[in-house]
């Protein structure tokens, strides 16, 4: 009995759906060390025109990136009130309280608002590998994604209005005891985490997380210009997609193989 090793006996491939057209497949790197693939798993729509992003930045070493997007703070869905509160959490003014006083006609406060929400970057676990293809003139050219990251709202704000609270009611309880005002830190630090072992003579090791969210917290902010798709610059940065050797990518895995690496173990 001779065993049938054809691929439709093996993997059920229909002989008769024959290749209708091959298509040349180049590899590009040019710009593989910078494309990313950004994920807003809580946005329910795209950008559109009037919703780009209004500023951007990014920690190149650490790996971290915001994005701000303005609130059509003229909008009659818009909560001017709430917005005045969350406000607090984007300046260094001060919550007033009753040992204040009463605020001059001149000194009146301005009424801001929270006008932009930032969000924040999340790095994927690089379970699987990502590659962006173009296909022009009947070839396609792949270049890989150096990383997948999810954007999520900070909330920042909310930490810095806490920490201002906190001063506040600081200040009231020094009044009442007549104590002298003591500085409070606003500012978050790291915290100190060791790891502990079963040898007694090991020595503590500093949580990696620590070390890293303090290294991630000393780096300096770069700014970014952000273009949409339609701008002259994104177009200069499509067109470094194709690559500029036109060597053809050379396969050596044959059809069995390439089928039994796709299949579960």
């Amino acid at each position: 009995m001779v065993q049938d090793t054809s691929l439709h006996a093996t993997y059920g491939v229909d002989e008769d759906d024959e290749v209708i057209a091959e298509i040349p497949l180049y590899m590009s790197n040019r710009v593989a060390n910078y494309l990313h693939i950004f994920q807003y798993p809580l946005r329910a729509v795209p950008f559109g025109p009037d919703s780009q992003p209004v500023a951007a930045r990014i920690k190149p070493k650490a790996k971290m990136v915001e994005l701000d997007l303005a609130f059509d703070t003229p909008s009659r869905n818009y909560d001017k009130d709430r917005g005045h509160e969350l406000a607090l959490g984007t300046n260094d003014k001060a919550i007033r309280t009753a040992l204040d006083g009463m605020m001059d006609v001149d000194e009146e406060e301005e009424h801001d608002v929270l006008d932009r929400q930032t969000l924040g970057s999340e790095i994927l676990p690089g379970n699987t590998k990502y590659m962006v293809g173009v296909f022009k003139d009947d070839e396609i050219h792949l270049t890989p994604v150096a990383r997948i990251m999810q954007m999520r709202p900070t909330l920042r704000y909310l930490d810095k209005i806490d920490d201002k609270k906190r001063i506040s009611e600081r200040r009231i309880q020094e009044a009442d005891t007549n104590e002298e005002p003591k500085e409070i830190p606003t500012k978050s630090t790291a915290l100190q985490m060791s790891m502990k072992s079963n040898n007694p003579d090991a020595q503590p090791k500093e949580n990696v997380y620590s070390s890293d969210h303090r290294f991630a917290e000393q780096e300096m902010w770069t700014k970014l210009h952000y273009f949409d798709e339609t701008t002259d610059q994104s177009n200069a940065i499509f067109d470094q997609l194709f690559s500029a050797s036109k060597d053809p990518v050379e396969c050596t895995t044959t059809a069995s193989q390439y089928l039994e690496k796709l299949s579960a173990p």
